[in-house]
């Protein structure tokens, strides 16, 4: 099976790289980095009290970049930053102490790499050598072809030890950790791994270093047509196209052809005649060529913004070419509501001050490129736990549908790095120990490799704590072995309940890990017995099925038994729920005592809660119970697609702590969870917490908020502007291009694009529409949404944005407003997948008024 375009990305491990591999090779030197970039892991290394961040930090100032642009091959994919790439180091590589001597020759490397190199490909079934080859320096082939890998599709690079959950799960010798290489890569929006085993070091390092070094490099070069430096981004491609095209290299002239094919192969997707209205401007002598300083200005023109020059009048005035510091402190402060005293403001000035005095117009696009779009985060983690919203995650060990998609610890690797603060463990019955499954006949995960990957990823990204959901539904003997292995595993990180007034708050469990049990009552048959042993649903899953006789064999080896639809309690041993943090509880009514106990936390399923809501009072009680204990929702059983409720802001508003969504699923409803936890802020240096504090009034007795509810009504306005560095995603949509651009008759634009705006609040939507023809790559729509909300449902509004070419979804975004800075701002955009690009962004005005 080949491997389609899909979502692409970069690599980015937080390991630490030895100095040993560091030294031990003269011909590989690393580059140095900015000093920007070091002030801000010195910065975060002196605030963090993470020994495991402040580890990877430390490795991250050792490494620098590949810096070469030869011989690059065809095309650049959709880069977009991979799951594994933390905020705080988003431009490096990096590998661990596995023995990596990477060759910074590159051009050398692709050279070996084109004839072959022998490697063993390993799975759970067989273990067989392939030639592996590098081909059209886009793709790693091998099986004589037959089997692709695209670079851009790679999501994360595991050499040596760092694949060694993998390894051991293959039953695969440890002698051979110091060649192997796992890559973890995407394909139709499901995660592959591919395991394989050099020969020798010299095929290892071979291999190794191609795989970084040209991953690095393609991103370098989508990023020269980021960065504003014009002179730069024409020096690089005007190269490039003289040496694809040797036989006017005397002339060092370049044809619109040229032109035209440079811009299809790095995203530039435009008619050919929005194209050759840019060519003609830039050809002076009307010869039909392009000089280098002819290119140059193409380059300009064709990277010209003229919505930013628009901003620029209104900042500057119509009869001035610089910005003052008055006139750049009047527009922070009146247009872009920014709050910052003079000294703030003249240190920011400073920043983008030409050597003359004043800030241009380059200088001002500059900023407005770089200026946070979100809100700093202040949040107050030193409340009750009852009293935050927590990121939290549905079939975590699912990467696909409920039923037959098979469990990986990958779903948890992802989630984790993202900030997910409360993943699902579903522990069923295997052969000699207990499995982490779906259990409706899907493959099965030893429960001591998810222990071990949570305890590895959870708090790489939040140091906040993390919260495992225990589905059980195994005998008595193992749940005594998962109690070993929680206590082995986590040690002195498991956190459980203590005789307190209130719950603890996330500062007071920072590190901490707390399992949420559910403790049954009752037992119908003998818990000790593998064939007696009948397990139901708990709290966190409708109703599912039971054991019967019959088996099935999981990838581990073991065998489960299938399902039968029964309702059938386990219970649950003592060992095992001494350990709990948070205890579950069937839910019957609001009243009972086991409904007020401090450590409580109530499950429901959305329709059952839905159900429950339709009650006024019921719905009283809900939120009443929830200002002071815990509950959490979760995706209905018949959602088998793995797909996320539309419309988690309703759980939020009435103080539901724990909404759990399907994060392998980037539906509407996933993207607004994302939005309520800025998961995905990566170029701001934000660490997302994966707690946030409830708005206030869902803190206080019930009674006191009705005065509130009287209060003034704010305006919200979102304008979508433009949008910059479209990514192309389907070989579909290339195909059109490129015929429209060679004068192909079209009775449709390929090239338009359109806009899709859409504003949640207080239980509706509205939604506004534009379109933008020729141009595909940086398209202007100048669209704008307005609503009225009151200012204690502010909290609860959200805008998402979709852009769509040729009716395919390109990219999204989605935030929450009361998050968002007000004035015009860059907000980064997403693939489909819900990975953000590294590049392409949105640029809106945001607005509120009273």
């Amino acid at each position: 099976m080949k491997v389609s375009d899909g979502s692409k990305e970069v690599v980015c491990r937080e390991r630490k790289l030895s100095s040993e591999s560091r030294t031990s090779s003269e011909s590989f030197s690393f580059l140095r980095r900015s000093n920007s970039s070091r002030s801000l892991l010195d910065d975060i290394l002196s605030s963090s009290s993470s020994t495991s961040v402040k580890k990877n930090l430390k490795s991250v100032k050792k490494m620098a970049p590949f810096l070469n642009y030869k011989d690059l091959g065809e095309s650049i994919g959709a880069i977009t930053y991979p799951y594994s790439m933390a905020p705080w180091v988003p431009n490096l590589l990096e590998v661990d102490n596995s023995g990596i001597k990477l060759d910074s020759d590159l051009e050398r490397v692709m050279g070996v790499m084109r004839e072959g190199v022998v490697l063993k490909k390993v799975t759970r079934k067989k273990q067989r050598e392939y030639m592996f080859k590098l081909e059209k320096n886009k793709y790693i082939t091998w099986k004589d072809g037959l089997k692709k890998l695209n670079l851009d599709s790679i999501k994360s690079i595991r050499p040596g030890e760092l694949g060694s959950n993998y390894r051991e799960e293959y039953n695969v010798d440890a002698s051979y950790s110091k060649y192997w290489v796992t890559i973890i890569y995407k394909v139709s929006n499901k995660l592959k791994a591919l395991h394989v085993i050099a020969r020798d070091e010299s095929d290892y390092n071979v291999f190794c270093s191609l795989v970084f070094g040209l991953v690095r490099t393609r991103r370098e070069l989508m990023e020269s047509l980021a960065v504003p430096d014009h002179d730069k981004f024409a020096d690089i491609h005007w190269n490039r196209a003289l040496s694809r095209n040797p036989d006017e290299k005397a002339e060092e002239v370049l044809g619109f052809e040229d032109v035209r094919q440079m811009c299809q192969r790095f995203h530039i997707y435009c008619s050919a005649g929005y194209l050759r209205r840019f060519f003609d401007a830039a050809d002076t002598n009307n010869s039909g060529t392009l000089s280098f300083e002819e290119f140059q200005v193409f380059v300009k023109l064709l990277k010209a913004r003229k919505e930013i020059d628009d901003v620029w009048q209104e900042a500057v005035g119509l009869h001035e070419d610089k910005l003052t510091f008055d006139t750049f402190y009047k527009f922070l402060t009146e247009i872009q509501r920014e709050r910052m005293d003079e000294d703030e403001a003249r240190h920011l000035y400073e920043r983008y001050e030409t050597a003359g005095g004043g800030i241009n117009k380059q200088g001002f696009e500059k900023y407005l490129t770089t200026s946070p779009y979100m809100l700093p985060n202040n949040e107050d983690y030193s409340r009750p736990m009852n009293q935050y919203y927590i990121a939290s995650s549905h079939n975590t060990y699912l990467t696909g549908k409920q039923i037959g998609g098979a469990p990986s610890v990958e779903g948890y690797i992802q989630a984790l790095q993202q900030g997910c603060r409360s993943v699902e463990i579903d522990m069923w019955d295997g052969e000699s120990s207990p499995v982490v499954c779906h259990g409706v006949l899907t493959s099965a995960l030893p429960l001591s490799s998810v222990t071990q990957i949570i305890r590895k990823y959870a708090f790489i990204t939040s140091p906040y704590p993390l919260i495992i959901s225990m589905e059980v539904r195994c005998n008595s003997k193992n749940q005594r072995i998962a109690a070993s292995i929680f206590k082995d595993t986590f040690g002195d990180l498991l956190y459980t309940c203590e005789d307190r007034s209130e719950l603890p708050s996330p500062l007071e469990l920072r590190h901490r890990i707390l399992l949420k049990i559910k403790k049954t009552k009752t037992v119908i048959g003998d818990c000790h017995s593998d064939k007696s042993m009948n397990v139901v649903v708990s709290s966190s899953s409708s109703s599912r099925s039971s054991y019967d006789e019959s088996t099935a064999m999981t990838k581990t080896g073991s065998r489960i038994r299938r399902l039968s639809f029964s309702k059938r309690q386990v219970a649950i041993v003592d060992e095992l729920y001494e350990l709990a943090g948070l205890r579950g509880v069937k839910f019957r009514n609001f009243s009972l005592p086991e409904s007020k106990t401090l450590y409580h936390c109530f499950s429901l399923d959305e329709r059952r809660l839905d159900k429950m809501l339709g009650d006024a009072q019921v719905a009283a009680a809900v939120d009443k119970h929830n200002r002071r204990h815990m509950m959490r929702v979760y995706p209905h059983a018949l959602r088998y697609r793995s797909t996320n409720f539309e419309d988690p802001v309703r759980f939020w508003r009435l103080g539901v702590q724990m909404v759990a969504t399907n994060w392998q699923t980037n539906d509407v409803g996933h993207q607004l969870n994302v939005a309520m936890f800025q998961l995905n802020t990566r170029n701001q240096q934000q660490m997302p917490s994966g707690y946030v504090l409830k708005p206030g009034w869902l803190a206080r007795p019930p009674s006191k908020r009705r005065r509130e509810r009287c209060g003034a009504v704010l305006r919200v306005t979102f304008e979508v502007i433009s949008a910059q560095l479209l990514p192309n995603l389907s070989e579909s949509t290339e195909t059109k291009s490129q015929a429209a651009s060679i004068g192909a008759a079209e009775t449709e634009d390929p090239y338009y694009t359109q806009v899709t705006c859409e504003m949640f609040s207080c239980g509706s939507t509205v939604e506004k529409s534009s379109k933008c023809h020729e141009n595909g790559f940086s398209p202007v729509w100048r669209s704008a949404l307005s609503q009225d909300v009151r200012r204690d449902e502010y909290p609860f509004v959200f805008v998402r944005v979709v852009v769509r070419r040729c009716e395919e979804v390109v990219a999204t975004t989605c935030v929450r407003v009361c998050q968002l800075r007000e004035g015009y701002r860059h907000i980064p955009l997403c693939s489909p997948d819900g990975e953000q690009y590294v590049f392409s962004t949105l640029f809106v005005r945001y607005r509120v008024t009273v």
